[in-house]
């Protein structure tokens, strides 16, 4: 789950896995410019809040991948 959606300052990225896994979330631009990188060993469950304060206001797409899945979600950011 990603939320709030639109956004300004955070986005709060919850995931929940069965077990213990490594998980890499990644944030993109609209021309595919990786511009934040989080890498998380061995997450199950939990929120990871990402700062977007900095970033240009527009659409964004917010990556999940454990290494085996990958799950991308929109984002818009607003001034």
């Amino acid at each position: 789950r990603l939320f709030p959606n639109p956004a300004k300052d955070v986005v709060n990225v919850t995931y929940d896995f069965n077990e213990s896994t490594d998980l890499n979330i990644t944030i993109i631009s609209s021309v595919g410019q990786v511009v934040s990188e989080i890498s998380l060993d061995g997450a199950v469950s939990g929120t990871e809040i990402l700062d977007v304060s900095k970033l240009v206001p527009g659409l964004y797409f917010v990556q999940l991948a454990d290494g085996t899945n990958q799950s991308t979600k929109r984002v818009v950011i607003e001034q």
